[in-house]
């Protein structure tokens, strides 16, 4: 993503039209003219544009839960795990209520690369994190041009990519950490990997893991009801981005799509750790809270206690990435720094 904003300009996502390719393709082939682009079968059950999902053209290929079947059964039964939320709630409120703290402190969502260094490690080290009194776990899937992303993310992706990580993959470990039934699970993804793999069959196979809510930064907000209106229909949240160059007006419309929470980047740039939060993030924040009922997470460069103390009252939650995804990198367990940074969100 480009020093101007995820949630109104999706960067080079509108230079280079999405392509769609083969399910079985990896995730991280792109808009950069990878391998999968014109590989046999591409587009197969997937959308030619962002639609929801039609009755008479549901996509009948196996899903999250009948690919599991035959093996470890996972627990069912949760709105989310069923794909049906309760009547009269709506998508991603366990969500929103979770991370609300009423004491003016800051929960905690730290980010997960899903295949770095291998899938059984992102599930081992998930499962740590989810019960270490985390507020919410950030799943990214990796992807070969990821426009919102530092080098840091992007360095774990390719990793990722590299070890043959695919779509099916990572909904797997996503299933597995939801029903854990400890923190909800939030996927980051891009468009492409969304076409690749079919958007009817993606939020079929995301609701059914139990993922309570998905964040498509270069997901136009003009282009984003149908995948909003699917994903509604199964009870997943829909994250919109602001940005610190964002027009209230723009604002205001991105917080009138979202439903989950808001997910507002501090800095005009990309992931990536640094020394210290901008000037006027607190001004940042109070645009878009001022403009939503839901909650607020700040996200991009916060990796530091001193951070999250200077949040404490100005955003409902903080999103940590790319420090954890260099600890894990390192070979280091991120689960201390974890523990660190929650003894400065209260």
């Amino acid at each position: 993503m480009t020093a101007t904003e995820p949630a109104e300009n999706p960067a080079r996502g509108q230079r280079e039209p999405a392509r769609r390719r083969s399910a079985a393709t990896p995730v991280g082939v792109g808009a950069r003219g990878g391998a999968g682009d014109h590989a046999p079968g591409a587009g197969q059950g997937g959308d030619t544009a962002l639609a929801g999902p039609s009755p008479d053209n549901e996509d009948t290929r196996p899903s999250i839960r009948d690919a599991q079947s035959h093996g470890r059964e996972r627990p069912h039964g949760t709105a989310a795990a069923s794909g049906a939320r309760p009547p009269g709630q709506l998508p991603g409120a366990d969500l929103a209520n979770r991370l609300r703290r009423g004491d003016g402190g800051v929960s905690l969502i730290p980010y997960l690369m899903a295949g770095h260094p291998g899938l059984a490690a992102t599930r081992d080290i998930g499962r740590r994190l989810l019960h270490s009194g985390i507020a919410a776990l950030e799943l990214g899937l990796p992807h070969s041009d990821p426009l919102a992303d530092g080098p840091v993310i992007q360095r774990a992706g390719q990793r990722a990519l590299d070890a043959g990580t695919t779509t099916e993959g990572c909904l797997e470990v996503a299933a597995d950490l939801a029903a854990e039934r400890a923190a909800p699970i939030v996927l980051m993804t891009y468009v492409n990997p969304v076409l690749a793999y079919g958007v009817r069959r993606f939020v079929r196979d995301a609701a059914e893991a139990g993922v309570a809510a998905v964040i498509i930064p270069d997901l136009p907000l003009e282009e984003a009801a149908g995948v909003d209106g699917a994903l509604a229909e199964r009870g997943v949240a829909s994250v919109r981005l602001t940005a610190p160059t964002s027009t209230d007006e723009r604002i205001a419309a991105a917080c009138a799509a979202a439903t989950g929470f808001v997910y507002t980047v501090t800095v005009a740039g990309i992931t990536g750790s640094r020394g210290d939060l901008p000037e006027g993030v607190e001004q940042t924040l109070a645009r878009v809270r001022a403009r939503t009922r839901l909650p607020v997470a700040a996200g991009f460069g916060i990796s530091r206690p001193e951070h999250l103390r200077r949040l404490r009252g100005h955003a409902d939650a903080a999103i940590v990435g790319s420090s954890l995804v260099a600890e894990i990198d390192a070979g280091r367990d991120p689960h201390p720094m974890v523990k660190e940074l929650l003894s400065s969100c209260r």
